[in-house]
């Protein structure tokens, strides 16, 4: 596992690795709210008792009460002005936050029909550009997803698809159908998901987009029949929180992902995306991130700067989440599809993709939508090889192998999806038979007395965001038992923000805050450490420049 750092340590500053950049934040429009209703985190201190007395102090409706996610939805009971029941709620010492209740929709545009499977291996045809693919087929050489779930929070999923039932996940501790909560996970009957919709354990699909979304993730390959999924021996978890024509509330988003993230999710797919920033949502995927869950999620369709105008959950500062443009089969950016240089990740595949549909058959959509479940799928191959890759080492590894967009495309802060290579990174191309390269010698780095010091540039975003957690691992040579970082400058804000260093086991080794400027840490008694910035939600300084580290 130490080759994947060596080669991707400096990816911790790709753009959008770190920081989410400047945004318009109010693009919020009455269409994209629930009128009347509120979504209210409840504060630690805050018991079952203290909401209802808030809701009635504020003749407000409790509709909705979970205190195991600490979040209620309370709806007015009349026409109320939005502004001042906001105020009266985010004042109460119950509340940890209050906000609207945001809609979120399916981002895919009207169905489209064109050559098949070309997102997965392009030959050229329709115009296309040879290899503008995600080198799927060469892929499955190395890992077919066996072993990871995928849960698709949209639609729903047709779930007697046969090209979909061999690969739905299955709730271990449920039984179909006895009307009991066997497992006493809070839900009766889940055995492949549920509809947080209408709250049943019935995750249908009656729109299309989630059934689509899973073939693409998971469908069954390699058997003769329908198409296969970029992961196509993955399991599929299907969660509904999408309406046809009403899109998704917030509040139902962020259950589903608190869902998936406590029965065994290891990946979440999200196709959806609203303008509406919602901390119910944030804290549900920094959850999933504390959990070691990856968040694959749409950029959007409105052929909008996601830099500029922020688009949500995409937007989202959190390094377990991976924003996805939509690329065309000539490896440009498609023309609906949100761009970003620094708030959108990557490129895949998202014009006339072919998939699963209801009852058991297959179309093609457009979409970011449809771009989105590659890239999960493609994260779902690197787990199944490597179960123990943190969401950092997948996001990282992913960005890392992206194949360049064509010439005069941008938009994105890497590239285009390539599955194979972000496997070869993981793992070597040692099993791909005829490719095997006798290995380039390395240059010996210069001495420094007894000690050898390694260039290794890494940078915050000057200045650093507020709220954040970030870490890279610095690798020594083979044969190494001491390391020192050096670093150039700390700046960070003294006893709120910290820039630490800590041993495989996660033990402490070094902290640093305040404005320190040139720095060389403590010897280490150690080959490998993991390199932190922690930050509050407060005063944002310059941030740290680490130069390198030495060596013996």
């Amino acid at each position: 596992m130490s080759r994947i750092f060596r080669i991707t340590a400096a990816a911790l500053l790709l753009p959008g690795c770190y920081l989410a950049a400047d945004v318009e934040p109010y693009r919020v429009q009455a269409e994209d709210q629930v009128a009347g209703e509120y979504v209210v985190g409840i504060s630690d201190a805050a018991s079952e008792a203290d909401i209802i007395a808030l809701a009635e102090r504020e003749d407000l409706e409790l509709v909705e009460l979970r205190n195991g996610d600490r979040l209620a939805v309370l709806v007015a009971n009349g026409p109320r002005d939005a502004a001042d029941v906001l105020a009266g709620l985010e004042s109460d010492e119950a509340t940890a936050y209050a906000e609207p209740q945001y809609l979120y929709r399916a981002s895919r545009t009207p169905d489209d029909f064109g050559d098949y499977l070309w997102g997965m291996n392009n030959s050229g045809l329709a115009g296309g550009l040879v290899g503008a693919d995600i080198d799927a087929f060469a892929a499955w050489d190395l890992a077919t997803g066996a072993g990871v779930v995928v849960a698709i929070i949209d639609t729903g999923v047709d779930v007697t698809h046969p090209d979909l039932q061999p690969n739905l996940w299955r709730n271990p501790g449920e039984i179909a159908g006895n009307g009991v909560d066997d497992d006493g996970n809070g839900y009766v009957d889940d055995v492949n998901g549920f509809d947080f919709v209408n709250r049943d354990s019935d995750p249908n699909d009656l729109d299309a987009h989630g059934t689509h979304v899973a073939g693409s993730v998971a469908a069954r390959g390699d058997d003769d029949y329908g198409v296969p999924g970029v992961a196509f021996e993955a399991k599929v978890m299907c969660l509904k929180f999408l309406e046809r024509n009403r899109g998704g509330t917030s509040s139902a988003a962020a259950e589903a992902i608190n869902y998936a993230v406590n029965n065994g999710a290891d990946i979440i797919n999200a196709s959806w995306g609203g303008p509406g920033s919602s901390s119910a949502i944030r804290n549900a995927i920094a959850y999933a991130r504390s959990r070691g869950v990856l968040f694959v999620t749409a950029a959007g369709n409105e052929s909008s700067n996601n830099d500029t105008y922020g688009s949500y959950p995409a937007n989202y500062p959190l390094d377990n989440i991976l924003s996805v443009a939509a690329s065309d089969r000539r490896d440009g950016v498609a023309s609906f599809s949100n761009y970003g240089s620094t708030q959108v990740d990557l490129a895949a595949p998202g014009v006339d993709i072919v998939s699963t549909m209801p009852g058991g058959t297959w179309g093609y959509m457009d979409g970011t939508s449809m771009a989105s479940p590659y890239v999960a799928g493609a994260a779902a191959l690197l787990k199944s090889v490597a179960p123990s890759m943190t969401v950092q080492e997948l996001r990282l590894t992913l960005m890392s192998s992206t194949d360049p967009l064509h010439a005069g495309a941008g938009g994105v802060a890497t590239g285009r999806l390539n599955a194979r290579a972000a496997l070869e990174l993981l793992i070597g191309d040692e099993g791909a038979a005829g490719e095997e390269e006798p290995p380039a010698e390395e240059e010996q780095p210069p001495a420094v007395g007894d000690w050898k010091f390694v260039a290794f540039p890494i940078e915050s975003p000057h200045p650093y965001s507020d709220n954040f957690s970030g870490q890279i691992q610095v690798v020594a040579p083979e044969g190494a038992t001491e390391m020192k970082l050096h670093f150039s400058r700390i700046d960070v804000e003294a006893n709120y923000d910290f820039v630490v260093v800590r041993d495989e086991a996660g033990d402490k080794l070094a902290e640093w805050t305040g404005d320190l400027g040139a720095v060389v840490s403590p010897v280490f008694d150690e080959s490998s450490v993991r390199l932190f910035l922690f930050t509050d939600g407060s005063v944002t300084d310059w941030g740290l420049a680490l130069d390198g580290f030495s060596w013996r």
